[in-house]
């Protein structure tokens, strides 16, 4: 269910991997136990990035993510700061901005997408 809803769709043109991105840590800690529990997970296939406001100090919202993912920081991308947000001050105080998780297997990928297809033709 968390896939239909916030996880990236496959494109054999563009992707090798597919990503989830949220701002809930219980949203990521989640899509990381079911990626575990369900399938053969390899902690080697996964990169993260943390996608932040330009008022957002890096290294604690890197901290706060390596915290929550208990994910080598060997495993995660340079952060990603929106320029949308110069000059304008984040308002949410405690916002530790998005982590997108990218794994990168196609065949979970497309197992994942398969069972979407399955929740949406029993809804049809």
């Amino acid at each position: 269910m968390l896939c239909l809803g916030e996880a990236s769709k496959y494109n054999s043109k563009t992707r090798s991997s597919f990503s989830l991105g949220s701002s809930d840590p219980r949203i990521i800690t989640l899509f990381l136990a079911l990626l575990k529990r369900c399938f053969d997970f390899k902690m080697e296939k996964i990169r993260c990035t943390v996608q932040c406001r330009a008022d957002q100090d890096i290294i604690v919202l890197e901290k706060f993510w390596l915290d929550v993912t208990k994910i080598p920081r060997r495993l995660f991308y340079k952060a990603q700061i929106d320029p949308r947000t110069r000059g304008k001050p984040t308002k949410k105080k405690d916002y530790k901005g998005v982590l997108r998780i990218d794994y990168f297997d196609t065949k979970v990928q497309l197992e994942l997408e398969s069972l979407a297809q399955l929740v949406y033709n029993e809804m049809s």
